[in-house]
């Protein structure tokens, strides 16, 4: 299964795959070690509920404390990805958790929910919180159109660039 565009904590100039991942276990470490960690997205795969250069505020779990529709961190190949629970089954020790990104047509392949890293709690995006919930009629029709069109992916995708140059542009005197 491909995630195209999914990446954490490595920005688009950050291309060392030693440097990334030392960044990733870092981040992991104080997730363990804390309970919760600030990382940023860069991928797409969540478009129209986590954008590029959003800062996702994360909360350790267990696995028992989360629901469909809640968008987790787990860990596959190496990599991050924060993807939104679409099925849950089994109990106990042999819960199994599917995810899917929100813009990706197909789901991930399932596994142990003792394997999640945590929950997305909050999402800060041009440096306001973002109220996270289950995905809205709004968020559903974007998320299909993102899956069927690449087109509007890239367009939305150079628009919200820009939006986040002119949130942070301050000007010099």
């Amino acid at each position: 299964m491909q995630h195209s565009g999914e990446r954490f904590l490595a920005g688009v100039a950050d291309s060392d795959p030693a440097r990334v991942a030392m960044k990733q276990e870092l981040a992991l470490q104080v997730l363990r070690d804390y309970g919760r960690v600030h990382i940023r997205a860069f991928g797409t795969s969540m478009l129209p509920a986590l954008w590029p250069g959003d800062v996702l505020g994360i909360e350790r779990t267990d696995g028992g404390e989360i629901g469909g529709g809640d968008i987790v961190l787990f860990e596959r190949r190496g990599q991050l990805f924060a993807h939104r629970v679409v099925a849950i089954s089994g109990s106990g020790k042999q819960r199994v958790v599917l995810t899917q990104g929100d813009s990706i047509s197909r789901t991930d392949p399932p596994f142990r929910a003792s394997e999640l890293l945590g929950r997305v709690e909050v999402v800060i995006r041009a440096g306001r919180e973002i109220p996270l919930g289950r995905p809205g009629a709004f968020s559903l029709v974007a998320s299909w159109l993102f899956r069927q069109s690449g087109q509007l992916r890239r367009i939305s995708l150079a628009l919200h660039s820009r939006y986040r140059r002119l949130a942070t542009w301050k000007p010099t005197r």
